[in-house]
């Protein structure tokens, strides 16, 4: 194949008279500047920011494999390469650097790719989309091997490029081998990039017969239902389980296809555009962003098909994504929910290519004007990134938690971690913060040694059910000799501070001195409330109330009633409740949810009903007009993307409430006991806040 004609890059050169050689030699010259300029274009944006969001989730899998080199076939090559890097620093940036220095080399490979096979302008393109691009940059500041992934990708496909359309050489066959043994060594799907872009290499050659380009394609095809077969499906998870460092799976099981499968095959494609933190709900600039991504790469797949020997590339690769989304996600069950954009990787350059080729089909005016278009929407994501507008999964601030614990801490305080926090606490903790035996406490259900300290502070981030019962539990043991003094939630981290004698309570930020807000029994709520950050103060019908959690009605062990019991009477006229409902299906205003059961000291109960729309109501309403319920808190509940983790209405984004309601008492009480017992046959009431009045 002979390359695309590149024509000279100003205009302005074809008036000067200059000898062929010195032509050729100034258009070099240009081409050096414009891709050292594209370069340094990547350098800065994977540069910036690279410590806006803290490490987490499997970065610090990742650190503890660069310094031991683990073994297993996902990491081995970024854990040997990382290794040494690492010596230079151990800061959030020296542990992502070897990152950028992957995702940075990358960019002039898919100029060259694009040049190869598109010519100039498509190299241009290239270069440029893939040095902005938010997916490549969000891949290159972080400590994972997915940069390196991207890379080992680009670079078998140029590898290939160059092998099929220049003649046969040692060096060209050798160059290849390498490549491909890089794709593979540097993940595990490398196979499937590896097979798709053989596979396309076989029609691109003009030498190979049609019945031997058939015969591949429909091999390719069929191998990629292979894993179906029961029989297989347990040797290849075998074969998994023990070189890809997997311990806590075992056995395959088919979960069958679903429009999960496209879904996420429609979210991989707007990470390719948009990165990890746009929210697909922004709907003006998504339909922008969508519009201009949707149609160069829909004219750039006309154009390579129509003119060039290439044509099969997006054939192969979609058959690859398909592997991955339909075959590999639904063999998995469970397991395959983590299954997400980072595992297509290597279909990545091919989306750049053919984005690039659609904005080469056009005429320089309208060409600049279309770069420009997606050059906008690029630096409009990443700036999104960069303000931490939206993450698809929750990435909370263990630096703002180990502040937050320091500055509560002393010699009579012990740390109590739950969760998968071992990596964050080891990073970000300060050494000397004082753990607590908190693994003998959930072996022995003995919260004896816990108690030895006078303060504890609980740091969790639990996000699955049974895991949160187990919290929930502790919680509950720990609130029997302790009172919460204070508490931050960002979800799914939840930090208490809880002191045996407090000096402060929650009421004594409050100028009010005739109100006592009341402990609430904290538990560790679901994902619905992901969106909510605490704590928050409000303001519930004049008594200012601080919210630091919740108490859910029914808990996670299905008990539906909680009780307070003062340590000493309170006497009160009234009482304020924060409250909301979720998963009730269309009650009809006045239905009662839960019962207040206010005990004074003699023993006498006084009962008060939380009816629907009128002392409470859903989070995705407001009160009525008139009601003794009023919002006073409100957030911005967003689409989840949760897949088998969903709960009914994750899909839906609104702006959720938070309720307070005043409660008169016929009379002065001296209370002595609060319980509040859920009635409801369905749904949850969650409460949020909860003062007595004096007046």
């Amino acid at each position: 194949m002979q390359l695309a004609p590149e024509k000279q890059l100003f205009d302005s050169m074809a008036a000067i008279p200059r000898s062929p050689e010195l032509g050729e030699t100034a258009n070099v010259r240009r081409r050096m500047y414009v891709i050292l300029a594209i370069v340094a274009l990547a350098i800065v944006v994977r540069l910036y920011g690279i410590n806006t969001y803290p490490l987490f989730g499997d970065e610090y899998n990742s650190i503890l494999g660069a310094k031991d080199i683990n073994l297993n076939w996902n990491s081995i090559l970024y854990a040997v390469l990382t290794h040494f890097l690492m010596r230079l620093g151990g800061t959030e940036f020296w542990l992502r650097f070897p990152a950028v220095i992957f995702g940075v080399a990358a960019v002039p490979i898919l100029f060259r790719v694009g040049e190869r096979i598109g010519g100039w302008r498509c190299a241009v393109a290239c270069g440029l989309l893939a040095a902005a691009a938010p997916f490549n940059i969000f891949h290159s500041q972080e400590m994972r091997f997915y940069s390196l992934f991207i890379l080992a990708s680009a670079t078998f496909l140029l590898f290939t490029v160059n092998y099929v359309d220049r003649p046969r050489s040692l060096r060209g066959r050798l160059l290849l081998v390498l490549s491909g043994l890089f794709l593979v060594l540097s993940h595990f799907l490398g196979i499937l990039a590896l097979c798709a872009q053989s596979t396309a290499a076989f029609f691109a050659n003009s030498r190979v017969s049609k019945r031997l380009r058939a015969a591949v394609l429909a091999g390719f095809a069929i191998l990629i239902g292979v894993p179906l077969i029961p029989f297989v499906q347990h040797k290849l998870w075998d074969f998994y389980s023990a070189h890809a460092g997997v311990t806590d799976f075992s056995v395959p099981q088919f979960g069958g296809f679903s429009v999960v499968n496209f879904g996420k095959l429609a979210f991989a494609l707007f990470t390719f555009a948009f990165g990890y933190h746009v929210y697909p709900l922004r709907v003006g600039f998504v339909i922008f962003g969508a519009s201009v991504f949707g149609f160069l790469f829909c004219v750039g797949l006309v154009n390579l098909w129509k003119k060039n020997e290439w044509r099969m590339l997006p054939v192969t690769y979609l058959l690859a994504l398909m592997a991955v989304f339909f075959v590999l996600n639904s063999i998995g069950g469970r397991v395959s929910s983590v299954i997400g954009p980072r595992h297509v990787a290597f279909a990545w350059p091919i989306f750049v290519l053919l984005t690039a080729m659609g904005l080469a089909a056009f005429r320089q005016k309208l060409f600049t004007v279309l770069l420009t278009a997606t050059m906008v929407v690029s630096v409009g994501s990443l700036w999104l990134g960069w303000q931490k507008d939206w993450s698809p999964g929750n990435v909370p601030d263990y630096r703002t938690a180990a502040r937050y614990a320091t500055q509560w801490n002393d010699d009579q305080t012990a740390l109590i971690l739950a969760g998968r926090l071992r990596g964050p606490f080891e990073y970000y903790f300060p050494g000397t913060l004082r753990t607590g035996d908190w693994y003998s406490y959930l072996a022995t259900q003995d919260p004896a040694p816990l108690r030895r300290n006078r303060r504890l502070i609980t740091v969790s981030d639990e996000w699955s059910l049974e895991d949160r019962r187990g919290v929930d539990r502790a919680l509950r043991e720990i609130t029997e000799d302790y009172t919460a003094i204070d508490g931050r939630v960002d979800y799914p981290l939840f930090e208490y501070v809880f002191d045996r004698n407090p000096a402060i309570d929650l009421s004594s930020t409050s100028p009010k001195a005739s109100s006592r807000q009341l402990q609430l029994p904290l538990n560790v709520y679901g994902l619905e409330f992901q969106d909510l950050r605490l704590p928050v103060n409000v303001t519930a019908n004049g008594t200012p109330m601080k919210v630091i959690g919740a108490s859910a009605l029914p808990n996670l062990d299905d008990e539906k009633q909680i009780s307070i019991s003062l340590s000493q009477p309170y006497r009160a006229q009234g009482l304020v409740l924060l409250s909301n409902v979720t998963g009730l299906s269309l009650p009809a205003p006045g239905t009662v949810v839960a019962e207040l059961l206010i005990e004074d000291k003699t023993g006498l109960i006084t009962t008060l009903p939380l009816r629907v729309d009128m002392e409470t109501a859903s989070w995705d309403q407001s009160c009525q007009e008139g009601a003794n319920c009023k919002t006073v808190f409100q957030w911005h509940k967003r689409m989840a993307l949760l897949g088998q983790s969903k709960y009914p209405g994750a899909w839906r984004d609104f702006s959720a409430q938070m309720h307070a309601a005043s409660f008169d008492l016929p009379q002065t009480v001296n209370v002595a006991k609060i319980s509040i017992r859920y009635v409801a046959s369905e749904g949850h009431l969650y409460i949020w806040g909860l003062a007595l009045n004096e007046n």
